[in-house]
């Protein structure tokens, strides 16, 4: 259903560039939203948001590339599993393979 999609990030200014097809995973039309990072956790399962915070704040401070997998809560209210990659020279990738995306929703 989806395949990468990426997003680019000026954490000082808190200004946020999604592609189109990150917006799709959101469940969202293209351009639909200003994207923020309140908007990207906002996304987020409620019990996965404390501990993606809390890893995206030290990736913020250290600059050390990391990877996760975390549930988000589309606009339909689907519940999928996102694998986020962040590396310096890449920025943020994003993708849900459809091997790990949960039957919920």
């Amino acid at each position: 259903m989806f395949g990468r999609s990426v997003r680019e990030w000026d954490i000082p200014r808190n200004i946020v560039w999604w592609s189109d097809e990150l917006y799709r995973i959101y469940g969202l039309e293209p351009g639909s939203i200003v994207p923020t990072y309140e908007n990207f956790l906002g996304y987020v399962h409620p019990d996965d948001r404390e501990s993606v915070d809390a890893r995206n704040q030290k990736a913020f401070a250290d600059h050390q590339p990391f990877g996760d997998i975390k549930r988000v809560v589309r606009a339909d209210r689907r519940e999928i599993l996102m694998e986020t990659k962040l590396s310096g020279a890449e920025g943020v990738r994003t993708s849900c393979p459809a091997s790990r995306r949960p039957e919920r929703g």
